[in-house]
């Protein structure tokens, strides 16, 4: 089928869903809690009866109750439970029309009924979270080889302190090993024998023993790289790293000795084809690590000489992540050969694969990586977006009398954990970046505000930074960097033929990744593009190009922010802010005028917002809701919060600048405590009111867009917190008895 037609089916099919009445709103809504309990909460229980509910509730409403039906099976499935099987055949008996149902439902049914070769029973298993203060902020941690201490980075107020700590896991014991150990990508790993721990942030590869003391420099990769380390060798006298040359936009796999002497390096390639992954063989002689050639990721195995290169795994699908376990006996990997993320295993036989692959831990899910193996074969994982994941939402600003009380349906399939999410010229579709709450490259979304439901475009081995649309609406046009070669530039989406096309392209970007493109706006007054260029030292270069592509130029070097700005729909102004303040500038005479300062310079919830006209620019300082406007050159008040709120910012004007919609926030008490609440207030003063509530699920609010029909967006989360945290996880007995020997 024509892809395009694909993408206008599954729209269509969603906008009649949404349109059909109060009674399949609820049924929506209960299948949104539904997932609230199955994915966040991980209550299976609770999801069941709930998907139950509506299965008894709504049996006409056969396209929810088609989702409802299948998600009962996943349910039933992670319990373990023979029930998953009676219910995947339900929805292939119950729900025929229901094709993409009905697909999910025979694959599972498959993967259940066919026996996995070598693995035990799934009672066998144990699948463990790693719990104590601190950790839900550290994605760099390491569970020791024994599993008795975690090392970890620790986060100070705003992330802006980093110290590496141990700690027992049996005393909750814990010891700061290094105050101060850089502010980014600070990785760590554990020798053998547990007594010491290799950690680098930047380019310098530092030892230190576990229990303390003065750490020693390893190596110091050269001006323009960046090192890793990933792995000891058994015998622990040295260390294997990766290392990305950024000037060449290559990796090289290198064996670093402890004695002194440089590195040995046995594998190099393209960036993001020798991918920043390796583990020693328990006999030191091979590493396995992972390549991405054709863009098909698989498992290989290199001798530790650089001479023999082994292709473990030859399937279509992603597998990555090997690690040995400790006898040698096994690499065991994640793959999405199975249709979702499972744990796999290959026998081996030296660095040869002595048999077929076969899978030893279904439905894992994206959201974990694999980070670690114990001395015991126990693997470690990292799961990422814990906390509710964020969501997004429209609302009819104008209620009808069957939704009175202004409440927030959801716009597009969950999570959304959306980033800049943008209208097409219509109103009848959102593009949006998001990484879905995985771990991996953000893509491009398009949906419908009016249903839960939207399509994935294929990104083609692209990174987007964020997406915005033409002026026809049939592209997409994003800003970010290719895989193969690392170039930055603006590209375009076709939604017909589904084929990217390069409207600009530049060099690879240097250290703090200058020269990179990002922050890509479309203009409707100004019938162009408006992009940025990272720049030295804090400032951005603005640049401005044609639909096309064609005539990018300069409109001004050097604005004084390292922060993406935010421009006038005219093109003529721009606002932007450091630490500390926020300014509006003029592209005509670069004339700053000071917004709004503030003494807290780790406030970062800045972003003012434009009417349609270009002519007037809202912000507000959390007490106080301004309004600028650039002709009369006053500023105005408009709405003083009391105390104990605070007025949360974008503030969203109406498409006639008649009203500006702002979101207030309670201050008493803690995120998942209060509501927030949407309130509109007319542009030019007058009395303020209060239009909705935040979801219960979801109750912090952040307003994305007032479109031409009334209807009004946001995105909605459970926590202040940025990442939505981390999780750490230990999963054992997944083998054959004789695959969990201790290394010897």
């Amino acid at each position: 089928m024509n892809p395009r037609r694909v993408i206008t089916a599954v729209l269509a099919l969603a906008l009649v869903a949404a349109a059909s009445g109060y009674a399949q709103q609820t049924a929506e809504e209960l299948y949104q809690a539904g997932l609230y309990q199955e994915e966040v909460q991980g209550n299976l229980e609770s999801a069941i009866e709930i998907y139950t509910r509506i299965l008894e509730d709504f049996p006409d409403n056969r396209a929810v109750g088609a989702r409802a039906q299948l998600h009962v099976g996943l349910c039933y499935e992670k319990l373990g439970r023979r029930q998953a099987q009676q219910a995947y055949q339900r929805v292939i008996d119950d729900y025929p029309e229901h094709h993409d149902e009905v697909s999910v439902a025979r694959q599972r049914l498959a993967r259940l009924t066919v026996p996995v070769p070598g693995s035990r029973d799934e009672q066998g298993m144990t699948f463990r979270q790693i719990e104590f203060d601190g950790l839900e902020d550290a994605p760099f941690a390491k569970l020791s080889p024994d599993g008795g201490r975690m090392a970890y980075v620790h986060y100070g107020e705003e992330g802006r302190h980093l110290s590496l700590r141990v700690r027992s896991l049996v005393s909750g014991d814990e010891s700061v090993l290094v105050d101060s150990v850089g502010t980014v990508g600070v990785f760590v790993e554990w020798s053998p024998d547990g007594g010491q721990i290799a950690y680098v942030g930047g380019r310098a590869l530092r030892v230190i023993d576990a229990t303390g003391g003065a750490p020693s420099v390893v190596w110091s990769s050269p001006e323009g790289t960046r090192v890793s380390p990933l792995d000891w060798a058994p015998s622990g006298d040295s260390i294997l790293v990766a290392v990305r040359d950024m000037a060449s936009w290559t990796h090289h796999l290198m064996i670093v000795p402890l004695s002194g002497g440089p590195p040995r390096s046995f594998i190099s390639g393209p960036l993001y084809e020798v991918l920043d992954h390796g583990h020693f063989s328990p006999e030191g002689a091979y590493v396995a690590g992972m390549q991405t050639r054709d863009g098909n990721a698989d498992v290989y195995v290199w001798s530790v000489d650089g001479r023999e290169e082994i292709r473990v795994t030859t399937h279509a699908a992603k597998d990555v992540g090997p690690f040995w376990m400790p006898d040698g006996k096994y690499l065991v990997f994640w793959s999405d050969r199975a249709g979702d993320y499972d744990v796999w295993a290959v026998p081996m036989d030296g660095g040869t694969p002595g048999g077929p692959a076969f899978r030893v831990k279904a439905s894992l899910g994206k959201r974990f990586q694999p980070t670690g193996i114990t001395a015991d074969g126990g693997i470690t994982f990292l799961a990422y977006g814990e906390g509710t994941p964020g969501d997004l939402f429209v609302m009819d600003v104008a209620r009808s009398p069957a939704d009175p009380a202004g409440r927030f349906r959801s716009m597009a399939r969950y999570p959304a954990q959306a980033f800049q999410p943008r209208w097409s010229p219509a109103g009848d579709r959102v593009a949006y970046t998001s990484r879905k709450g995985e771990i991996g490259w953000p893509r491009i979304f398009i949906g419908l505000g009016s249903s839960s439901q939207d399509v994935e475009l294929p990104m083609q081995d692209h990174y987007p930074f964020n997406v915005a649309w033409d002026a026809d609406g049939e592209h997409v046009v994003f800003a970010g960097f290719r895989r193969a070669d690392g170039r930055v530039g603006i590209f375009r989406l076709s939604l017909e033929g589904q084929s990217i096309e390069v409207l600009q392209l530049g060099d690879p970007p240097g250290p703090g990744y200058r020269g990179a493109l990002v922050n890509l706006h479309w203009l409707p007054l100004a019938g162009k593009f408006m992009l940025q260029q990272v720049g030295d030292s804090s400032r951005m270069n603005l640049l401005v190009m044609d639909e096309d592509g064609a005539n990018l130029e300069h409109v001004m070097d050097g604005l004084p922010t390292n922060y993406w700005t935010w421009p006038s729909p005219d093109g003529r102004h721009v606002a932007y802010r450091d630490d500390r303040s926020l300014h509006v500038i003029s592209l005509e005479d670069e004339t700053p005028l000071l917004l709004s300062e503030w003494q807290d310079s780790t406030w970062f919830d800045v972003m003012p917002g434009w009417s349609a006209d270009g002519g007037q620019v809202a912000w507000t300082d959390r007490t106080e809701l301004r309004v600028l406007d650039l002709a009369e050159g006053t500023a105005r008040s408009l709405v003083t919060a009391a105390e104990g709120s605070e007025i949360v910012a974008p503030p969203i004007w109406s498409p006639d600048g008649a009203m500006v919609a702002y979101v207030l926030h309670d201050t008493t008490a803690g995120d998942a405590s209060r509501l927030d609440e949407v309130w509109i207030v007319p542009s030019r003063g007058g009395a303020a009111e209060r239009i909705a509530l935040a979801p219960d699920t979801h109750p912090l609010l952040r307003l994305e867009a007032w479109q031409l029909d009334g209807v009004l967006a946001a995105s909605g989360s459970n926590s202040s917190s940025v990442s939505g945290g981390y999780q750490h996880w230990l999963l054992k007995g997944f083998l054959p008895v004789e695959g969990q020997e201790r290394r010897r």
